[in-house]
């Protein structure tokens, strides 16, 4: 397998932006519940986060909740077998489960209020001002 493709569809990069990834997140929660999931088609495309992508593209092409569920479990431990450092491993998978709950939550419809407030359980530290 080429590197480029590898690091296209089998890399995670952390996203340290965790305020930016959960107002994105919410957003996202907030055009699908208005505008229907498909209305996410194009800046899911776009988005760099390649573990998003995956799971909110299997959301649009209606996945059920256990398909999306174990094909991102499956991605979850691929991404992280090769880290060495322990506490890189676990800020990874932290962040990658969040965003697979963020996917399901969209999909089951859920009140973007409630996926924020969900997603900021991960991150209890953070002070994200509410955008209702």
């Amino acid at each position: 397998m080429g590197k480029k493709i590898k690091e296209q569809y089998f890399s995670y990069k952390y996203e340290k932006d965790i305020q930016g990834l959960i107002n994105r997140l919410s957003n996202y929660s907030m055009r699908s519940r208005k505008d229907g999931v498909l209305s996410l088609e194009n800046d899911v495309n776009e988005d760099k986060n390649t573990f998003l992508k995956r799971v909110l593209s299997n959301v649009i092409d209606g996945c059920s909740t256990e398909v999306i569920k174990e094909d991102s479990e499956i991605l979850i431990k691929y991404y992280i077998q090769d880290i060495k450092k322990k506490k890189k491993k676990k800020k990874i998978k932290k962040q990658m489960q969040m965003i697979l709950l963020a996917g399901m939550k969209i999909q089951n419809g859920s009140a973007p209020r409630t996926v924020k407030s969900i997603l900021l359980c991960f991150y209890p530290y953070l002070n994200v001002k509410s955008q209702y």
